[in-house]
């Protein structure tokens, strides 16, 4: 079963790298800049899709990898495990191809900590319910990557995006020099704090000598 796991790993990475490569010949948005990096994350954007979708879906049918997550595991969970190896090593070898080790050390090194622990209970057999575990977090990663994506084709202002959800409003501040508006959020705690701090200011007579500090 190692040999097979294996042999699965080696296909994904010849169908990711083969995506990696195939996006090149396909136009990308006239917004984005940097082609490569929207690449780059577009691929991982379909690996995390398929991997944390995968081990959702995984682990809701087979709960017993969370109870026994070292021995108890489907022959399907260990496929998905090695699929994710392969991604990891053709996303590593896409970064090298395009960017200096300087630039993506960092990454390389997760890669290599991640692809060692995948690698690990693909070839023994052991382990796989902890992988399934921690593909979990490649649902997060999804949201990651549609925000990236995002912000590379600049569309960052669109509902896409969760825009700010207070909108600014103006506070007059008037002092005996000048007059200015500044914006706040709208927070009841500020906005009581401004209003006071404003009255007293145009009205010092009222309930005081001077100008009061709240």
């Amino acid at each position: 079963m190692a040999s097979g796991g294996l042999l699965v790993a080696g296909a994904s990475f010849a169908a990711f790298q083969g995506l990696h490569w195939g996006l090149q010949l396909m136009p990308t948005p006239e917004s984005v800049r940097d082609r490569w990096m929207w690449r780059n994350i577009f691929v991982s954007l379909m690996h995390s899709l398929l991997s944390g979708t995968g081990a959702l879906v995984g682990l809701w049918l087979f709960p017993q990898m969370v109870t026994d997550p070292i021995y108890d595991h489907p022959s399907w969970a260990r496929v998905l495990v090695a699929v994710s190896v392969g991604y990891f090593v053709a996303d590593g070898v896409d970064m090298l191809w395009n960017q200096t080790l300087a630039q993506a050390w960092d990454l390389l090194c997760h890669h290599l900590v991640v692809v060692s622990c995948l690698s690990t209970a693909v070839v023994s057999g052991h382990f796989v319910g902890f992988s399934m575990v921690s593909l979990l977090l490649e649902l997060n990663s999804i949201c990651l990557h549609l925000r990236k994506l995002l912000l590379l084709s600049h569309k960052a202002s669109s509902l896409a995006f969760r825009p700010r959800p207070y909108p600014f409003i103006l506070v007059h501040k008037e002092t005996q020099q000048t007059k200015t508006c500044e914006p706040v959020t709208r927070n009841n705690s500020t906005l009581s704090l401004k209003g006071m701090e404003v009255f007293s200011s145009v009205n010092p007579q009222g309930g005081g000598a001077g100008k009061r500090r709240w």
